[in-house]
């Protein structure tokens, strides 16, 4: 089977690309928004301006709350249990101290 002038794998990316951009119709405009912002960056101060980027994309999201909740308190050092590598339930005996101030213990523990 041949794809013609591009290869098959490229037709595959693409196929998955324009998938995954239907499925996440909502943040459509920021990742252009942002696209824009690296490109410009990229362009005028090369790697410096790409580093530039990212450290003004991770201050805005440090800074962005979601119903009065830091979007990235769960990367902080008492709740990296639960962040990337998802560790058994039976060690996550406390709630995320970002979300529970009173009832800490999870229901079943005693």
């Amino acid at each position: 089977m041949s794809a013609g002038i591009i290869g098959e794998p490229m037709v595959i990316v693409i196929a998955l690309t324009a998938v995954a951009g239907f499925m996440t119709p909502n943040l459509l405009e920021f990742m252009v928004v942002y696209r824009v912002f690296f490109w410009l960056l990229g362009s005028v101060m090369g790697l410096v301006g790409i580093g530039t980027g990212i450290f003004i994309m991770m201050t805005q999201l440090i800074s962005t709350e979601t119903f009065g909740i830091p979007i990235l308190s769960s990367f902080s050092k008492n709740e990296l249990k639960d962040t990337l590598v998802r560790f058994p339930l039976w060690s996550l005996k406390h709630r995320p101290e970002s979300i529970a101030k009173d009832n800490v213990r999870k229901q079943g523990e005693s």
